[in-house]
């Protein structure tokens, strides 16, 4: 049994949430922005609009960070810099951190991977679930998953597989060429597997 979702960003443009809801999708996974190695980190324009529409319309919601941070430090300065925009806005899906980018693809799988679990341990101390999202080919040969933290989460986006080639994720992007009434243009499309990370109360209270 899995839960339709999707993932979206500002590239999505303006969406129609009561059509996205009247569609069938019961949650949405939202970016927040990029974080990087210098002070230029940057806010979705899109996140605190689709955030009030989701939560308005009991559409159960997550967030991701795209990283472009190649150490542990620069990723804490950037997940300090998440933390004061989010404010105590409440989630009821992880916080995932977006490993897939060419700039830190050159880093060693230790390095990347204690970037994984140091985002974990940072976002689980400010009160939400953490979770890493990445492709099936970074998750096999760019981080050891099998060091990851334990109550680490993990999403996968692997497309044109009848499914996930990773063992038991917790959601499963399998497309980026969705159609979803209410969003124009193509979209990711989720199956969320596992709905123990989804809380309720998720709060950052």
């Amino acid at each position: 049994m899995s839960i339709n979702g999707i993932d979206v960003s500002e590239f999505q443009g303006n969406i129609d949430w009561n059509k996205v809801k009247g569609d069938g999708y019961e949650f949405a996974i939202l970016k927040f922005g990029n974080i990087y190695d210098y002070d230029d980190n940057y806010k979705d324009s899109k996140f605190e609009i689709n955030y009030n529409k989701c939560k308005e319309l009991g559409i159960k919601t997550g967030l991701y960070i795209y990283n472009y941070c190649n150490t542990v430090q620069t990723l804490r300065d950037g997940l300090d810099w998440m933390f004061d925009k989010l404010g105590n806005k409440s989630l009821e899906l992880p916080i995932f951190l977006d490993m897939e980018d060419q700039d830190i693809q050159g880093e060693t799988r230790e390095s990347l991977t204690n970037q994984c679990n140091e985002f974990g341990r940072f976002v689980k101390n400010k009160g939400y679930q953490a979770g890493i999202y990445a492709n099936a080919n970074w998750l096999k040969n760019e981080l050891n998953m099998g060091e990851f933290d334990d109550d680490l989460s993990i999403w996968v986006a692997q497309y044109q597989v009848d499914e996930p080639q990773i063992s038991n994720p917790d959601i499963w992007q399998y497309t980026s060429s969705g159609k979803v009434n209410g969003i124009p243009g193509n979209v990711d499309l989720d199956y969320l597997y596992n709905e123990d990370i989804i809380k309720e109360s998720g709060t950052g209270e």
